[in-house]
């Protein structure tokens, strides 16, 4: 069964199974991934530079082929991450180049988990609001 976004549910307990998204097979860009996702998907990054500053605003993880060799790349405009949802885990990406007074990984909520990843080449590394401490 399936509901009005495509997702498959389970009609006798009403659960929504997770999807996996794949970047770039299924979208270009990791932020029309995050667009397309819903609360509890998967988004897997194959190895790449990616040159985008993205905002993540659904309770998902994203997770990279490894800091070495996955890369978003701020090219200095805005912060490079924002994660502005609770429960996000970001993974294996190197997080680069956001603008001198910008942050490679801002954040403004709670409960996530950043692993593995590279900040480098940023005004400041990671920025948490005060509010998500």
């Amino acid at each position: 069964m399936k509901d009005n976004h495509n997702n498959i549910i389970n009609s006798e307990l009403n659960l929504y199974l997770r999807k996996k998204i794949i970047v770039p097979d299924d979208y270009l860009k990791i932020q029309d991934a995050i667009n397309a996702a819903n609360d509890g998907d998967i988004i897997e990054v194959r190895e790449g530079i990616y040159n985008e500053n993205i905002v993540v605003n659904k309770m998902i993880k994203i997770s990279g082929d490894g800091y070495r060799h996955t890369f978003i790349d701020g090219s200095g405009l805005d912060d490079t991450v924002k994660i502005l949802r609770d429960g996000v885990e970001i993974s294996f990406f190197t997080i680069r180049n956001s603008c001198l007074e910008c942050a490679g990984l801002f954040v403004d909520s709670h409960y996530n988990t950043i692993i593995m990843n590279a900040i480098t080449e940023n005004g400041y590394g990671i920025f948490f609001n005060e509010l998500s401490i």
